[in-house]
């Protein structure tokens, strides 16, 4: 190989990082005869599940794997929840509740993507009756009685 031939075979693999982006070239020190492994697939636990009451909170654990099949120990993930209305997820993949509904969770780590499907549910654990004195003064007379009802957290339930 020439030397013209050599510079120009550094010269496309810069420009090959560059395109690539840093990941791709390295991120820092890097030890001799350690392989770089690129994410190409993610699985997350739990991949469906359901919260029963407002603010009650589920983590979710992602593994990253290459194209071969081994873990990428400490690779990046990106949190997303895909429905802010129903749905909150911390940089550590702690989802809390915030809505009744069905919310994706979106896992990315470089090009590897997976989702996890999370309901919100609200389960009723307590009842009251509206406060509400009430005088009935005919026979036969009726009245409609006003409930409550609250989830695990005490949060009122709408429906």
């Amino acid at each position: 190989m020439t030397v013209r031939s050599r510079r120009r075979s550094l010269w496309l693999f810069g420009v090959t990082c560059v395109v690539a982006g840093a990941g791709a070239c390295g991120d820092g020190p890097v030890d001799p005869g350690q392989e770089q492994l690129i994410p190409a697939t993610i699985i997350l636990e739990p991949r469906n599940d359901t919260l029963t009451s407002i603010q009650d909170t589920l983590r979710i654990t992602a593994t990253v794997y290459d194209a071969e099949s081994r873990e990428v120990v400490g690779a990046p993930i990106t949190w997303i929840s895909q429905d802010s209305a129903v749905l909150s997820v911390s940089n550590s993949g702690l989802v809390t509740a915030l809505g009744e509904g069905l919310g994706p969770i979106e896992a990315i780590s470089g090009a590897a993507r997976a989702l996890a499907f999370i309901r919100v549910e609200q389960l009723a654990v307590s009842a009251s009756l509206a406060d509400s004195l009430v005088e009935l003064t005919f026979l036969g007379e009726t009245f409609a009685l006003e409930a409550v009802f609250r989830d695990a957290g005490g949060f009122e339930m709408t429906d």
